[in-house]
């Protein structure tokens, strides 16, 4: 999983001298609103950002299996290594 800081422009049109409600996609127009060169979330947006902010920066449940997984030699195949290289490519592919 690969998480990416908010880099990205709201789909629609967005001035800067006037009002004007943007698409979440396209053809959309329940998004949020642009006032100036500020952006203001749908409720739903927030509510979703809100939930995010509050899960852990590390899910101790996952790293401990994964640490399980490397203590009984799981992870140290040819065919880990593999995907875990294939992995680490199609992340690159992303950016």
């Amino acid at each position: 999983m690969q998480i990416q800081t908010a880099t990205n422009i709201p789909t629609g049109t967005i001035s800067t001298d006037a009002t004007q409600r943007v698409a979440a996609v396209p053809g959309d127009a329940k998004g949020g609103t642009v006032t100036g060169t500020s952006f203001s979330p749908t409720t739903d947006l927030a509510k979703l950002l809100a939930a995010v902010k509050e899960l852990p920066d590390v899910r101790t449940d996952v790293a401990a299996e994964a640490a399980g997984r490397v203590g009984t030699g799981e992870l140290l195949t040819q065919l880990a290594a593999a995907e875990t290289a294939q992995a680490a490519i199609d992340d690159l592919r992303l950016l």
